[in-house]
């Protein structure tokens, strides 16, 4: 008998080096969207994630980059977390065709548990 393979991928749009009225600013242009801000450990700036779950969020966050352009870095961030330390992600391709449209990094988290 097997056990199926656990895991878990999530993909945010992620914004590193904000100030705190840059991502008031910014949230605003986000609508409803729910959005995580945190301040980073030791620095006086935050980094801004929005997970990128559907089409209709990644047509959102496009909307808000063409009225609220961002000078901070920004791009994808692919988080994995799997019983395997050898293991793969395939991203949809709504992600990959938000990707191209805003450009940006592309950085990957892999996590074994």
């Amino acid at each position: 008998m097997t056990t199926p393979k656990r895991q878990k991928a999530q993909v945010f749009f992620r914004v590193v080096g904000l100030l705190v009225d840059q991502v008031d600013a910014f949230r605003k242009c986000l609508s409803d969207l729910p959005v995580e801000a945190q301040r980073r450990k030791g620095k006086d700036d935050y980094v801004l994630a929005v997970e990128l779950s559907s089409p209709a969020v990644c047509g959102i966050v496009s909307q808000a980059l063409s009225s609220c352009p961002l000078t901070a870095p920004y791009g994808i961030y692919v988080s994995l977390v799997t019983e395997h330390d050898s293991d793969g992600v395939t991203l949809e391709p709504f992600i990959c065709d938000f990707w191209r449209k805003v450009g940006g990094g592309m950085d990957f988290s892999f996590t074994v548990v």
